[in-house]
């Protein structure tokens, strides 16, 4: 069985080396695109199973575009979103747009890891993710979308909407 193909989307050199190298190490396959133009080709090229985009606060790197293409040509591929400096109203317009999961930096490489594998791992099996999903993170418990980051907006959201 292949590998999974990750997207990894508006990172700069040093954010794509740095995912790269994680989730090769994890047995993935990874494809890179920096500007949009490009975005929709890749996408229909390597058919990822999982998209990573990258935001900067200077918009040098715009997630939030990523995530509106990707979800415009494939919306069932989940979309792991990453900011640089993170704010309640970039988070709320990134959730809007479709993000699966959320993270700031700084931000734990092992919980990046494990939401990865929540998004893929109904469709393909652990032997094809490099090793055994690690259950012992979250008790056992499939929760999608559960970073730190995305746990404390949900609840902030739910304190808005009472």
């Amino acid at each position: 069985m292949r590998a999974p193909t990750l997207l990894i989307s508006a990172a700069g050199r040093a954010e794509k080396a740095e995912i790269n190298g994680l989730v090769t190490a994890q047995g993935f396959n990874t494809c890179c695109v920096n500007g949009d133009q490009h975005l929709g080709k890749i996408i229909e090229d390597h058919e990822p199973r999982l998209a990573i985009a990258y935001h900067t606060q200077n918009g040098s790197r715009n997630g939030l575009n990523a995530i509106k293409l990707i979800r415009k040509i494939r919306p069932a591929v989940p979309v792991i979103f990453i900011a640089k400096n993170s704010t309640e109203s970039l988070a709320i317009k990134a959730i809007k747009a479709g993000v699966s999961d959320y993270f700031k930096y700084p931000f734990e490489t092992d919980d990046l890891l494990l939401s990865i594998r929540q998004h893929i791992a109904p469709e393909t099996p652990d032997a094809a993710l490099g090793q055994q999903t690690d259950t012992h993170h979250n008790s056992g418990q499939s929760m999608v979308c559960a970073s730190k980051q995305m746990v404390e907006l949900k609840a902030y959201l739910s304190k808005l909407a009472a």
